[in-house]
């Protein structure tokens, strides 16, 4: 698992796209309340990180989840390789808190499907919950095909499409050593999708 990771920066040289660079410009604290279905994006401070953001030059962020709530109280669910914890190498639910930790997150970033696409992202989230439940296994082969594993953006991007909107855009990366032949779906695919709008962005830097 580790050894595609180290390799990732020479395999994969992000490809060239008319698409701009992902990357907010302010930062300030989520002062909006979180509602179902939004995006938490991600800039992580692990090895893996590293790896995603040295294949996505477009991006900002090498993570995102789906929120849901739970009693109120608002959770992300995401999927991790296998680190060898109980809750990684499947899709889990975590707190909207520990997702944006700053042992976890250097930055996070909010983004909203626009209103008039408000009940599919209800609709998402109770999909995201769906994967959630099931501990969905992490999809190693990186492969947009099929829904029994899933990897971070695939989960998200399966979310919404099972709700009736594609985040997606048509010009997928596609991979080399880590997935030959297969289009790719990165974090900053989804920030960018003309079917969401960026809510809030905040540092945890000191």
């Amino acid at each position: 698992m580790l050894l595609w990771l180290a390799a990732l920066g020479l395999a994969l040289p992000a490809a060239s796209s008319s698409r701009p660079i992902v990357r907010p410009a302010v930062f300030h604290p989520p002062a909006v309340k979180l509602q179902a279905g939004d995006l938490v994006f991600r800039r992580g401070r692990s090895f893996i990180s590293l790896a995603v953001l040295s294949f996505d030059l477009r991006g900002h962020y090498s993570h995102v989840g789906v929120v849901v709530e739970r009693n109120g109280v608002p959770f992300v669910v995401h999927t991790l390789p296998d680190l060898g914890s109980a809750d990684t190498g499947h899709a889990v639910a975590i707190s909207f808190a520990d997702f944006v930790a700053p042992d976890s997150a250097s930055e996070y970033a909010v983004y909203r499907v626009q209103p008039q696409w408000r009940p599919n992202a209800l609709v998402a989230a109770q999909r995201a919950e769906v994967y959630a439940d099931a501990a969905t296994p992490f999809d190693d082969d990186f492969n947009l095909d099929s829904a029994d594993r899933l990897y971070c953006t695939e989960l998200v991007w399966r979310s919404y499409r099972d709700a009736g909107l594609d985040l997606a855009p048509q010009d997928l990366l596609t991979g080399a050593g880590l997935a030959p032949g297969k289009r790719l779906l990165v974090p900053s695919d989804l920030a960018g999708s003309r079917f969401v709008q960026l809510i809030s962005v905040y540092s945890n830097e000191r």
